[in-house]
């Protein structure tokens, strides 16, 4: 019995030193001090004869003296996201998604009957036969449909997200323990609705959110997705993950990072990061997802660099029309027909992500096809001004009379390197079928 207590304090004060960085720092400068490793300090504090010690520690340093476990920091960038599979997120995933009217039959071209879902962008996803009903049990309950759409929103974007906090915080916790990192996450779905953003009050009321968490979660377990590019007729991308759900609602779920997407999470050099926080914002929820899509173009397509023929290190910027940028940010039609109002969502995003994450943009540029430039380093003029202004302050000089043709790069920053290796935007062969 002793021994069981142990062992279960010692996986607790494990999730204290992954999360709060003063108990991580302690440890580490007793551990220096003493010349051990980090386990030996956990299992020296979670012995009983060393409790009223590790007590007495926790309520000095204000820490969870309860145990309790810790909440994951929404301020923070709390996670890495491989900069491959954020590129690939962003072309798979859009404001629309799919709807019960995207339905278009079924198919056994793969050996195993599956359902074809294809939008009106022209996107495409399978859901196999012998998973639908896990996504109708999960389908929202107010509507009935034959067949549910997989989600291909920026919900599933944020769900992606979500589990990659979820599966760091836990491979972190293993490498307390000297545990060798996972593909597998448990957690219970309070735990995963906390990372989404509810509050103690919102889960003990429940509602709409709920079933939505579930279908998502259950689509991107279940759904190939499929795209086309002009080197390939069509690409399948094989279910991002398998998953476990718990017969019991008590119980946790499991899930299961299929290859080769596990791969690159937990070895990826180059990466963009994830914040709680953006995870957690409401307003860049549904019809306001393209903030959320714009902050991960922003954070895609920031600071590169590469090694030249001296072996040092230079930056560039990329530039893109912003047309292209309003595809990217999965802008609608309308606003991409209107150049009015496709500054006015430039704007909206621009606004959104610098009041909000101040590092994360510093400046816009914006070019025309000559590569002459305005730089914009104050931010705040996209709250106030019209297209009108806009045009005769910053697009007139350059010589463009339609905000949709210019370039605009954003200097915004580095990408978080961890080799000295050359960065490449595209790696050709990764995330082709399994």
């Amino acid at each position: 019995m002793v021994k069981t207590k142990i062992n279960s304090l010692k996986r607790v004060l494990g999730l204290v030193y992954a999360l709060d960085d003063k108990f991580k720092n302690i440890v580490k400068e007793k551990a220096k001090r003493e010349k051990v490793g980090i386990a030996e300090i956990l299992d020296y504090y979670a012995k009983p004869e060393n409790f009223k010690e590790l007590t007495k520690f926790l309520k000095k340093e204000k820490l969870p003296g309860k145990f309790e476990k810790s909440k994951i920091p929404s301020g923070k960038r709390v996670a890495k996201n491989p900069k491959e599979f954020s590129r690939l997120m962003l072309e798979l995933f859009n404001n629309i998604g799919f709807s019960p009217k995207d339905y278009k039959g079924q198919t056994d071209e793969r050996g195993i009957i599956e359902h074809i879902f294809i939008n009106k962008k022209g996107q495409s996803a399978l859901v196999p036969q012998s998973k639908i009903s896990s996504l109708i049990n999960k389908w929202k309950a107010w509507e009935e449909v034959i067949f549910p759409p997989p989600d291909a929103t920026v919900s599933q974007f944020k769900n992606l997200h979500s589990l990659i906090v979820l599966l760091e915080k836990q491979n972190d916790e293993r490498a307390t323990r000297g545990e060798a990192k996972t593909n597998v996450i448990e957690f219970y779905l309070k735990e995963y609705e906390e990372v989404r953003g509810k509050t103690e009050e919102e889960l003990a009321r429940g509602g709409k959110f709920r079933y939505l968490f579930k279908y998502t979660l259950v689509s991107g377990g279940i759904t190939t997705f499929i795209s086309e590019e002009e080197r390939y007729y069509k690409i399948r991308h094989h279910h991002f993950y398998d998953i476990d759900i718990p017969k019991n609602p008590k119980e946790k779920w499991c899930i299961y990072i299929n290859d080769p997407y596990i791969d690159s999470i937990l070895n990826d050099k180059q990466y963009i990061p994830i914040f709680l926080k953006a995870i957690q914002d409401p307003r860049t929820d549904h019809n306001k997802g393209y903030l959320y899509f714009f902050l991960m173009t922003v954070l895609h397509y920031s600071n590169n660099s590469y090694i030249d023929s001296k072996g040092q290190r230079k930056t560039f910027r990329v530039q893109m029309k912003i047309s292209t940028l309003l595809d990217k940010i999965k802008a609608g039609d309308r606003t991409k027909e209107r150049p009015k109002e496709a500054f006015r969502v430039l704007a909206e995003c621009i606004s959104y992500v610098a009041d909000n994450y101040k590092d994360v943009l510093s400046e816009v540029r914006l070019l025309n096809s000559e590569y002459n430039l305005k730089v914009i380093k104050d931010l705040s003029i996209f709250k106030n001004i019209d297209y009108e202004q806009f045009k005769a302050n910053y697009l007139n000089d350059l010589n463009i009379k339609d905000i949709r043709k210019a370039l605009i790069s954003f200097n915004a920053i580095a990408l978080k390197e961890e080799s000295d290796q050359e960065l490449k935007d595209y790696q050709e062969g990764l995330f082709l079928p399994i």
